[in-house]
């Protein structure tokens, strides 16, 4: 697997408010078994779930770059977040 660049990251209420978004759906991919997540009124907002993600736990967006110049959004835990109060 390529490295990621984090070239920046929201919080997933953040990133609604700056995208217009009003939810966020995650999705299983029924052939790989990957998760990823939409946006219910548009389609082109999507992006990749990190697979260790915890939804009970402070939920992230980060734009990220692979070394080979793939961009994606990407929804995933912080490991420098214990809670959020």
């Amino acid at each position: 697997m390529n490295a990621l660049n984090f070239t920046s990251t929201l919080s997933l209420a953040d990133f609604k408010k700056l995208k217009g978004i009003n939810a966020i759906n995650v999705v299983r991919n029924p052939n790989s078994g990957k998760r990823f997540f939409v946006d219910p009124d548009n389609k082109d907002m999507s992006g990749k779930v990190a697979t260790a993600i915890d939804l009970q736990k402070p939920v992230f967006v980060s734009q990220c770059t692979t070394e080979d110049g793939e961009q994606f959004f990407m929804l995933h835990n912080s490991a420098n977040v214990e809670a959020t109060l």
